[in-house]
C-alpha cells in the first residue's frame, strides 16, 4: 500500500504516510514544485535507506521516498493524486 494513515488529530488534520512509486508525478520535482491541496504539507522525507530528513522547498523528491504529510482528512484523494498519481 502507497498510502498509510498514521494519525488523526484533533483538529481534523491527518498524519500520512506516502511511499512515493516511480511513476509518480511528484519524482524530480522539488517540494516547492508539487501541487498539494491547501493546508497539507510534507513533514518529513525518510529516503529508501531510511534516512530522515525535514524538507525545505528545495528538496528533490525521488522514487522510494517515504513522505509523512499533515492535511486535512477530507483532502485525501487530491493527495493522492498529487503523490502517486490516477489509476
Amino acid at each position: 500500500n502507497q498510502m498509510i494513515p498514521l494519525l488523526q488529530l484533533a483538529s481534523g488534520l491527518e498524519l500520512v504516510e506516502f511511499k512515493l512509486p516511480d511513476r509518480s508525478p511528484a519524482v524530480g520535482r522539488s517540494v516547492r514544485e508539487v501541487f498539494l491541496p491547501p493546508e497539507s504539507l510534507i513533514a518529513l522525507i525518510v529516503d529508501p535507506g531510511g534516512v530522515p530528513r525535514i524538507p525545505s522547498g528545495e528538496t528533490r523528491l525521488h522514487a522510494g521516498d517515504a513522505l509523512v504529510v499533515v492535511s486535512p482528512h477530507d483532502s485525501q484523494e487530491l493527495l493522492r493524486e498529487a503523490l502517486i498519481g490516477t489509476t
